[in-house]
């Protein structure tokens, strides 16, 4: 999802940056083969078309499970929605969100702290994962100055919604961001990203890349 939406305005992917961050830790990546032609189904489950988001997804899921050995290789995905979208399902698969991922590798990373503040936007998906403290375990391990709103929101993204309906995400952030400083911010969903950057004004970039940014060369 993150290559169909693009980079941000660093020129370069989620996904790339990822690669990266793995290399760096001496595990490499490896990407499905023409994984244009794959999708994880949520765009279209959520727009009501459940029958066409299950066959995407399954056939999403018996490439993951070919490719990764029959599970006994880790699967790593680089959009948090995309995540928990797939994981609804008990799988015989280890998938992992990029945010778990670099978690699990930080101690093999080379870290230097930044005094640049940032803003940390947890999405939703990772609320519900229970992952949205690592992002911010994250964002604190490479900034000296991280940034939070008192209660989590949801940005009002809503997968392509804010694409349709720009309005949504300056209605969810209006009355939360009002003591916020940063003119930085990172997240793990591009959509999210796109929304929150346009309805705030802050720079978001990928989680990935400001871990990559934070590691000594």
């Amino acid at each position: 999802a993150s290559r169909v939406l693009a980079a941000d305005q660093t020129g370069t992917s989620a996904s790339e940056y990822l690669t990266k961050i793995a290399t760096n830790a001496d595990i490499k990546i490896k990407y499905l083969d023409n994984f244009s032609e794959l999708c994880c189904g949520m765009a279209f489950d959520s727009r009501g078309h459940k029958n066409i988001g299950d066959d995407m997804r399954m056939k999403l899921m018996n490439r993951l499970r070919n490719e990764s050995d029959m599970g006994r290789i880790p699967i790593v995905l680089d959009m948090s929605p995309c995540t928990q979208f797939v994981q609804q399902n008990p799988s015989d698969l280890t998938i992992l969100d990029s945010v778990q991922f670099i978690q699990q590798i930080k101690d093999q990373l080379d870290i230097e702290q930044s005094a640049e503040p940032i803003f940390v936007h947890p999405v939703c998906s990772s609320q519900k994962m229970g992952t949205a403290h690592d992002l911010t375990n994250l964002a604190n391990m490479c900034s000296k100055s991280v940034e939070t709103t008192l209660e989590p929101f949801c940005c009002g993204t809503g997968g392509d919604r804010s694409i349709r309906f720009p309005e949504l995400p300056q209605n969810a952030v209006d009355q939360l961001m009002d003591k916020i400083s940063s003119t930085k911010g990172v997240s793990s969903s591009r959509t999210c990203e796109l929304g929150l950057q346009e309805s705030t004004g802050i720079a978001f970039s990928s989680i990935e890349a400001l871990v990559y940014d934070a590691i000594k060369k």
